[in-house]
């Protein structure tokens, strides 16, 4: 007589396919940890950069603070110059004795800007400009790199102002370096000795001689402004009287000028006025 038995049938259908179970697991746990390194990983990474925003906006914001104090105190000295200025012009009488006699002619100076990217429809070209209405036509601006002069990629607006002279015989050309882009300038580390000087005034008169212009036109925004030092005053000083030298020994005339602030507080600050009436 045979005899069943329910149980152990039950026991026996739980074991069925062992493998395929073991397969199910491992899978599971691979999804698993997979799922808890990634979730690591991004927060790490998250972390990682939040720290390095941080940095990066704490950097900025320390030269945002420089500069903007930087700016706050040349536009407070301006305030301040500005009304010595208005002070003081009431009472000052205005002596013309320095001009010469035999000067009849007006001068009559104009800045021309290098286009960075010339656009037809809104930049002047050199060719529409009349070669009459100036005396002199400074083109800028050049800048100062490793102590020589930088004329920069659109070197072939320099060449057709220059070429404007064929319909104007008395017309004078001359380049401008530095401008308002003074924190690029490299006029401080070019100035402080005598080495980059005539290292500076060399490549100048290479560059006279290539372009053929007439002269040079400084336009150093300012001498000792951003910090005060008044070796920059005395070098400034210095290195107009060595190009003064320098284009005196040349055949041709050349022109020097210096593009000068007005207001009191800065000619204080930056320049030596007795030695640049030298």
């Amino acid at each position: 007589m045979i005899t069943e038995i329910p149980m152990s049938q039950i026991k026996y259908k739980l074991l069925i396919n062992p493998q395929q179970s073991q397969w199910k697991t491992q899978i599971f746990y691979f999804i698993a940890i997979f799922l808890i390194i990634s979730t690591v990983c991004t927060w790490i990474g998250i972390l990682i950069l939040k720290i390095f925003y941080v940095q990066t906006l704490e950097e900025l914001n320390q030269e945002e603070k420089t500069l903007a104090g930087t700016w706050l105190h040349k536009a407070q000295m301006y305030t301040i110059s500005m009304k010595e200025n208005h002070n003081t012009n009431k009472n000052i009488n205005i002596d013309r004795e320095w001009q010469s006699s035999n000067s009849t002619e007006k001068i009559i100076v104009c800045y021309y800007t290098v286009p960075k990217t010339f656009n037809p429809m809104q930049d002047l070209s050199p060719l529409q400009i009349d070669p009459h209405i100036c005396t002199h036509i400074i083109v800028g601006f050049a800048s100062i790199i490793n102590c020589t002069v930088d004329m920069g990629l659109n070197t072939r607006f320099y060449e057709e102002v220059v070429n404007l002279k064929k319909n104007n015989s008395k017309l004078k050309v001359m380049f401008s370096i530095g401008g308002s882009n003074e924190f690029n300038s490299g006029f401080p580390e070019m100035v402080k000795n005598h080495a980059n000087r005539k290292r500076f005034i060399r490549s100048v008169l290479n560059v006279t001689k290539r372009f053929k212009f007439d002269g040079l036109d400084l336009d150093w925004e300012f001498p000792a402004w951003f910090e005060p030092k008044e070796k920059q005053k005395i070098h400034f000083v210095q290195l107009l009287h060595e190009i003064r030298k320098e284009f005196d020994h040349r055949s041709e005339k050349l022109i020097l000028s210096v593009a000068a602030a007005a207001p009191q507080a800065i000619i204080d600050q930056s320049y030596n006025v007795p030695g640049l009436a030298e």
